[in-house]
């Protein structure tokens, strides 16, 4: 029996490996078109049972959507219904995945809602003069939605001495007496960015420039982790980039509070600029 030319079986190997990109395409596009029908179906739902004062429906339907993409007028709805049925934790968080992209959420009654602060002396905070010696005062900031308190702790003079988040479980340092740091410094960091953000397509193709803001933790032994976008550039697709670049950073110098390595939290900008 004749053995088929090497041309002939490249060719047919093509066309079955072409038959079979274009049959999973056909069904990504299907797939793609059934996820946004159940979307849409989801969303209209949410919105008519919210029409009715069916709060406990219409947060159903908003969490159904929401499960099938982030959108951020469905996120600060979803909030809105969580504030009426008096879930004021799913309220403040909702409002906080929105205000990456719409700072205006934060407004008064959100301020009323999530935020408590006050200030006391030392004494009076519940913190350690073991581990916070010399500190007079402490300004603090309860945050509903993630269950933390701020406290920024000042000398007799009222200058700020250190500033720690704290919840039952842990406590992250903001500003210390030595900040964690990239290896070589803030310049390296800086020339780090510019060479290896790209800048996305639909951005260039738009004009588009912005400074997405990134916040990310810092460990005891300069390992980095829980990135997330507090402002956005402008388009998700520089903030996808903007953590993509911080992602992938190495290892940094850790902070450290009167000699001990401590888990720090801190911001980076990553700019998105047309020359």
């Amino acid at each position: 029996m004749a053995l088929p030319q090497v041309g002939s079986f490249v060719v047919m190997v093509f066309l079955i490996q072409l038959s079979f990109n274009t049959f999973g395409q056909a069904g990504d596009k299907k797939a793609q078109r059934a996820r946004q029908e159940r979307r849409v179906m989801c969303r209209e739902n949410a919105d008519k049972a919210f029409q009715v004062g069916d709060w406990g429906r219409a947060k159903a339907y908003y969490d159904s959507t929401l499960a099938l993409g982030f959108l951020e007028d469905v996120a600060l709805q979803r909030a809105k219904t969580c504030l009426l049925l008096k879930d004021s934790v799913g309220y403040c968080s909702g409002i906080m995945e929105v205000a990456p992209y719409r700072g205006e959420v934060c407004d008064e009654q959100f301020r009323s809602v999530c935020i408590r602060k006050d200030s006391v002396v030392f004494e009076a905070s519940g913190l350690s003069v073991w581990n916070f010696a010399g500190a007079a005062s402490v300004a603090r900031q309860w945050n509903r939605w993630d269950g933390r308190t701020i406290h920024h702790l000042y000398g007799g003079d009222d200058s700020l001495l250190v500033a720690i988040s704290t919840s039952p479980s842990d406590t992250i340092f903001f500003i210390t007496d030595s900040m964690a740091d990239y290896p070589g410094g803030i310049g390296e960091l800086f020339r780090y960015l510019s060479t290896v953000t790209r800048y996305p397509q639909d951005a260039l193709d738009q004009g588009r420039s912005g400074i997405a803001y990134v916040e990310f933790m810092i460990g005891i032994d300069g390992s980095l982790r829980d990135f997330r976008v507090i402002k956005s550039g402008g388009m998700r697709s520089m903030d996808q980039e903007a953590l993509r670049v911080l992602k992938a950073m190495p290892t940094w110098t850790p902070g450290f509070f009167r000699g001990q390595p401590v888990t720090m939290q801190m911001s980076v900008p990553v700019r998105f600029t047309i020359r």
